[in-house]
């Protein structure tokens, strides 16, 4: 809902935005708590897959779909955009702080830059609106999907995990509706 400033500029009201950051902040703090609480890399892998599964939810769709339609307001609407991109900051600092302490924990490999490395995550979960917005889209191709970015985050931490290959899946569900 945009209301006007003095300026005559237009600003999204706080409730707006704040449903747009918060569940944000409250999944990365729960995140963070739990990074805290971990005794092992393996507690740490175990963690980060269960927080992206919870992400991926389509508890949570309706979370990314209301990101997803902020950002698109960004495009007109300038100070909403610099509102959205300090929430992003201060999300990706947060999270990329969590991400250094795993990192000084010797789980995240040294060379990683954990705030960039937090962004493109963030993007990850954002992104998964792209596939669940597809209508023709199965519950079992969102399930690969979601395995797909969990093992990208995970290979990107050099955490390599040998799963069930998903190639064979989408070949015949391609030829099954060609």
């Amino acid at each position: 809902m945009l209301i006007e400033h003095d300026d005559g500029g237009p600003r999204l009201e706080s409730v707006y935005l704040e449903n747009y950051v918060q569940p944000q902040l409250e999944g990365i703090s729960m995140f963070a708590k739990g990074v805290r609480d971990c005794r092992s890399r393996d507690d740490f892998v175990r963690l980060i897959e269960v927080h992206l599964a919870a992400a991926y939810s389509s508890d949570r769709s309706q979370y990314r779909a209301a990101r997803v339609e902020v950002l698109g307001l960004c495009q007109s609407h300038p100070h909403l955009a610099t509102m959205v991109l300090q929430a992003h900051r201060n999300a990706t600092r947060l999270l990329g702080d969590t991400f250094a302490v795993a990192q000084v924990r010797g789980w995240v490999p040294k060379p990683l830059d954990t705030e960039v490395l937090a962004s493109w995550i963030l993007g990850q979960i954002n992104g998964r609106v792209l596939v669940e917005q597809d209508p023709t889209r199965t519950p079992d191709e969102l399930a690969i999907w979601d395995r797909i970015s969990i093992g990208a985050v995970l290979a990107t931490l050099g955490v390599c995990r040998v799963g069930e290959s998903t190639r064979g899946r989408w070949r015949r569900r391609r030829r099954a509706t060609a």
